[in-house]
């Protein structure tokens, strides 16, 4: 059991090194298709998230920032949520990345944009207040 553990975090730390030098050295534009479909406006929850589904896609970000911790230089917020929407986009767990710029008036401690991915209006990894961004790009893998 141990074992898959690290498996599952060696794996994401594979996928955030795929996933630092796509934001770094690739357009956007080449890989955006990956994490998704773009939404025109913010998916609202029709319900509540399955509990045993939740359960799931935590387990997997505990994964990905865990994975993060270990690589020996910062990971930002959009390479780990790229992995974690490929990983539920794989095991067919429909989540959304968001890509937000912080709104005027507030401060940023370094960064102004953020990104995080969440299930069912639940953040699952890139905890923030979400009203305090502007949300600019919505990718969905609803799956089919």
């Amino acid at each position: 059991m141990i074992w898959q553990g690290r498996f599952r975090t060696a794996s994401a730390m594979m996928q955030l090194l795929l996933a630092v030098m796509l934001v770094r050295w690739i357009p956007m534009r080449k890989w955006r298709g990956w994490l998704g479909s773009m939404q025109v406006a913010p998916v609202m929850p029709s319900h509540s998230a399955d509990p045993a589904i939740l359960k799931i896609a935590y387990g997997h970000a505990l994964h990905v920032l865990r994975a993060a911790r270990h690589l020996p230089f910062t990971v930002k917020c959009l390479p780990q949520a790229m992995v974690l929407q490929w990983q539920l986009g794989r095991r067919h767990i429909g989540s959304q990345l968001v890509i937000a710029m912080l709104k005027a008036g507030h401060s940023a401690a370094a960064d102004p944009y953020h990104a995080w991915v969440e299930l069912e209006g639940v953040i699952l990894l890139g905890n923030c207040e979400r009203s305090d961004y502007a949300v600019l790009m919505t990718l969905s893998n609803q799956p089919v």
